[in-house]
């Protein structure tokens, strides 16, 4: 299975026929959040994968996690990335996951294989898993639930490297953040 998950992920994304405005538009819904442990990026599994699946992140977000990895590359080598995925809750009836854990644990996987395919150093990396655990929002409406599926790139250092990581990330993330 993960010979399958490597090949799936591994197809270049300048095969891809969308423009880097389309990417940066779909990347919109990503939101980058500076905390007192370090910095979180969110990216809703919709921009990534099919509903309920852990298939092939869409070579649309390629570019956009091509994009995360240089910017990762641009941190001290001290920052540790952790991937983290997260579901909602809805039954997974008809899928081939187990549980929630399973699903989230994949595309949390899938993520982590995909930054470290565009250079990410594999010991700054990891992955975790909450399944439909640390909701973000009730699970009560379609719009709740996709905002309770995502998978979120942690960034966590010592206090000394804090500062350093919330200004780079800010000014990749945010550039018009810098001008107002």
């Amino acid at each position: 299975e993960e010979e399958q998950m490597a090949s799936e992920s591994s197809k270049p994304a300048s095969q891809n026929t969308e423009t880097k405005a389309t990417i940066a538009r779909k990347g919109e819904g990503s939101v980058l959040e500076q905390i007192d442990q370090g910095s979180v990026l969110k990216l809703p599994s919709s921009l990534l994968f099919e509903n309920a699946t852990s298939d092939a992140i869409n070579q649309d977000m390629m570019l956009y996690i091509e994009r995360i990895a240089k910017i990762i590359q641009k941190l001290p080598k001290r920052v540790h990335i952790n991937v983290r995925g997260f579901t909602d809750n809805t039954p997974l009836n008809k899928t081939r996951f187990k549980s929630h854990y399973e699903l989230a644990a994949n595309r949390a996987y899938r993520v982590m294989k995909v930054l470290i395919q565009y250079g990410v150093d594999p010991n700054q990396l990891s992955f975790s898993s909450y399944g439909s655990t640390n909701p973000i929002a009730p699970n009560d409406s379609l719009e709740n639930r996709m905002k309770n599926n995502r998978v979120e790139i942690f960034f966590s250092t010592d206090a000394n490297d804090l500062s350093k990581i919330h200004s780079i990330l800010d000014e990749e993330f945010n550039p018009h953040k810098q001008q107002e």
